[in-house]
């Protein structure tokens, strides 16, 4: 791990860029379509124009500012390109994550919608489980969406199951959760 965040290395936590911040661009969705990219030969092609200036570059009606852009943009290019590996590795840990932050989220919301619906069955309580009928309902919308996807996905396999074989299952005081699924409509 790199202790300067001004020179990240991959892994790196913390990454300034801030030296960026004048060139930094943010386009709306869809700008970077038809934008340039570096080509093969880009390099040979910019070491032809350093060497051709000195001699040949008035001649070729190029002025010394426009090869010191050129070469200005390079080094830019070049400083970004030192912070991209970091910085996307960065991104790749922050989502994987969130990822599995997230997913230990709905492990809890679905232990908790099952606890309550035991309970409530237990005390025979239909208000406990009214007051996480929301609760319920997103859990069960998970399975009822793999349901529907399994369903989709043997009918495109050729299967002979329709896509709308699978119903929404939706739990009751009479049909707690371990019930079986009401048998397919047709």
């Amino acid at each position: 791990m790199s202790k300067d965040p001004k020179k990240p290395v991959i892994g790196d936590l913390s990454i300034d860029a801030s030296a960026l911040a004048e060139v930094i661009v943010d386009l709306p969705p869809g700008k970077r379509l038809g934008l340039r990219s570096t080509q093969p030969g880009f390099a040979e092609a910019v070491a032809e124009i350093r060497a051709n200036q000195p001699g040949f570059g008035s001649l070729a009606g190029l002025r010394d500012d426009v090869v010191a852009t050129l070469d200005g943009d390079i080094a830019l290019r070049d400083e970004i390109d030192a912070f991209l590996p970091a910085a996307l590795k960065l991104a790749e840990l922050l989502e994987e994550t969130r990822a599995v932050i997230d997913d230990r989220l709905q492990r809890q919301v679905f232990i908790i919608a099952q606890a309550v619906e035991s309970r409530a069955k237990l005390l025979r309580d239909d208000e406990l489980l009214a007051r996480y009928a929301r609760t319920s309902a997103y859990r069960s919308a998970i399975g009822n969406k793999a349901a529907r996807t399994r369903a989709r996905n043997l009918g495109e396999l050729g299967e002979d199951a329709p896509a709308d074989a699978v119903e929404p299952f939706e739990p009751t005081p009479e049909t707690p959760e371990s019930a079986p699924p009401p048998p397919a409509a047709g």
